[in-house]
């Protein structure tokens, strides 16, 4: 995580890259060694937080909806 840290920051301007990479890419490389298909999240950060409301009419969103609003699609 600290070379993702320090990527975000000197590439990205964004320090918070790494854990942000991290607690969006984890569950989803868990499930896939466990071979489950489906994920359950609490909540989009995003839809509750004041950013995106692309999902605020449906409780499902996929890897590259992650990848565009959480990951700044990287």
């Amino acid at each position: 995580m600290r070379q993702l840290k320090k990527v975000g920051l000197i590439e990205m301007g964004f320090p918070y890259y790494g854990w942000l990479t991290a607690i969006q890419s984890t569950p989803v490389h868990i499930a896939t060694q466990l071979g489950k298909s489906q994920i359950f999240y609490g909540e989009d950060g995003e839809v509750e937080y004041g950013g995106s409301t692309e999902t605020d009419k449906t409780s499902i969103y996929d890897v590259a909806y992650m990848e565009r609003i959480y990951l700044m699609g990287g």
